[in-house]
């Protein structure tokens, strides 16, 4: 028989190895865990991570080509945003959204087309 301890313990291993789970201690799942579901999601599928908490961004690399996403919004509704550099070379970068947090296998899958396509030779 498990006390509760186990319990809560067992049930915080299992949420650490599955990628999409909220983090047990709270139920919320926050802008950190977040960042560490995409970037086990992404190099799942063997593409190299960087993380930057400070910015909240995670960059992907796939053969010498990148994309940042960031991650934004309010609490209740935080996304996921491509960063594209700004146009002209001046002025912020724009971003556009990929997906809420919580949905990494989507976000995963659309940037690596966004990879796959800068692998293009035109």
């Amino acid at each position: 028989m498990l006390t509760e301890t186990q319990r809560s313990s067992e049930s915080a291993e299992k949420a650490s190895n599955n990628p999409t789970e909220p983090c047990p201690k709270d139920g919320l799942l926050t802008h950190k865990r977040a960042a560490e579901n995409l970037a086990r999601a992404l190099k799942a599928k063997g593409i190299s991570v960087e993380v930057d908490g400070r910015r909240r961004t995670v960059t992907a690399k796939l053969n010498g080509k990148s994309q940042v996403v960031a991650l934004r919004g309010s609490d209740d509704d935080l996304q996921w945003c491509f960063v594209w550099p700004p146009e002209g070379g001046s002025g912020r970068p724009a971003l556009d959204p990929v997906t809420s947090i919580g949905n990494e296998p989507m976000s995963v899958g659309r940037i690596l087309g966004v990879l796959e396509l800068a692998q293009l030779k035109v």
